[in-house]
């Protein structure tokens, strides 16, 4: 056992400031997972706008072609986007619970449970035990 000494004392003091700065980096670091979500966002709401026009195209007769690349763009840009969000770690908890609650909502809008497998719903019920949770943990 290592006894206490001034020199010791004032060693762990000096790495005081040094030992808090992962803690105030993320502090003051926006979470990322927050513009992994506006990003899936905004090419979900992409493939939206692009499924209209295929529609449109499709009952004008005309450019539909087109219109189908447009849709098939935005359907990979969107899975570009759900796959760095999944892989995106959130650095607070309020981000984990974002991303937990994104996903689940996602998960209602996208497929619906009909389509799950019964491992995959026990997999959703996991995502949203663990929202409850940082929801739980970020009130305190």
């Amino acid at each position: 056992m290592s006894q206490l000494t001034r020199r010791n004392l004032t060693t762990f003091a000096a790495a005081l400031p040094v030992l808090a700065l992962p803690v105030a980096v993320a502090a003051t670091t926006p979470d990322p997972v927050f513009a992994a979500i506006d990003r899936h966002s905004q090419a979900w709401a992409a493939i939206t706008t692009t499924a209209d026009e295929l529609m449109t195209a499709e009952e004008r007769r005309q450019g539909v072609p087109e219109a189908r690349a447009r849709l098939n763009a935005a359907c990979d840009t969107a899975t570009e986007a759900l796959e760095a969000l999944a892989k995106t770690v959130p650095t607070s908890l309020s981000g984990m619970q974002a991303v937990l609650e994104y996903w689940w909502e996602h998960y209602e809008i996208g497929m619906g449970e009909a389509c799950l497998s019964d491992e995959m719903r026990v997999s959703m019920e996991l995502l949203r035990s663990m929202h409850a949770a940082a929801g739980n943990l970020a009130a305190g």
